[in-house]
This record gives structure tokens, sequence and C-alpha cells, in this order.
């Protein structure tokens, strides 16, 4: 009896570590998967193929839902194709998976700034520079901010970031 419960026991062993094995092997080839998305991501993003970009940031976002990066760079790759609101949207989704404030909010301001809306870009632009963007000549030649850069308030903002 002994005998056989030892068999038993073996068996159930074996049958547990194959499904052990099975199991990493599935997660190795999960996480291999995710890193060549975010390669193809990372050479769209590169290439400006924002399009392309935006399929694999998306993918990447969709398997690792708090991934802030994923969401922010998705929020680039819809940005560059004018879909300013989609765009605004992901990048406060970066923000509170806790993406760095600053970018997020200049990102905001670059979009208004697109739109045409001079208020909300300065709004936003100054949100930026006081959670932390300073980054004085990158705002004043991003050509985001083309349509607000003769306004006395962006000047103001980038002077401000420059005490800093």
């Amino acid at each position: 009896m002994l005998h056989k419960f030892g068999w038993i026991i073996a068996v159930l062993s074996l049958v547990i570590a194959g499904a052990a094995v099975a199991r990493n092997t599935q997660q190795t080839i999960k996480e291999r998967e995710y890193t060549q998305t975010k390669w193809e991501a990372k050479a769209a993003y590169a290439e400006g193929d924002w399009e392309a970009a935006e399929a694999h940031y998306r993918e990447m976002a969709r398997r690792h839902p708090d991934d802030a990066q994923a969401w922010f760079m998705l929020g680039f790759s819809v940005h560059y194709q004018g879909r300013y609101d989609e765009a605004r949207q992901l990048f406060l989704d970066a923000e509170k998976l806790g993406s760095n404030k600053g970018l997020v909010h200049y990102n905001l301001a670059c979009g208004y700034a697109q739109q045409g809306e001079e208020r909300k870009a300065l709004q936003e632009l100054k949100i930026a520079m006081e959670v932390g963007f300073n980054q004085p000549d990158w705002a004043e030649e991003d050509p985001d901010l083309e349509s607000i850069r003769m306004n006395e308030q962006f000047h103001k903002i980038v002077n401000q970031m420059r005490e800093k």
C-alpha cells in the first residue's frame, strides 16, 4: 500500500512540475511578444509612422493597462495624427498612472495650441511649469506652440522657467 502511495505522489509531482513549466513557458512567450511589440512601437515612432506606433502602443496598453509610458506614448502617436482631443485624454490617463506631470501638461498645452485654444494652451503651459517642466528652449522652439509664441503670457511663463 505504501509503495502505491509513493507512485501516486511521484506522478502527481510530475504533473504539477509539468504544469509549472508550461505556465512559465507561456509567460516567457508573452514577455517576448510584449518586448517585440515595444521595439516595433519605438521603431515606428522613430520613423514617424504614427499609425503603426499607435497600433503598437495601443497593444502595449491593452496588455499592461498600468503601463504609464505606453499610455503616454500612445498619446503622442495620436497627437501627431492631429487627434488632439483623444491625445489629451490619453495623456491624462498616463498622468493618473504616474507619468511625468510636467510633460503631460506641456503636451496638453501643445494640443490646445494646435487647436487654436490660446487661453487653454497658456494655462496648461503654466501648470506644466508649476509642476516641474523646465525646458524654456524647448518651449520656444516647439512648432506645436507656434500659435501662442507671440503672446506676452507665453514669454512670462518661459522667463519663469529660466528663473527656476
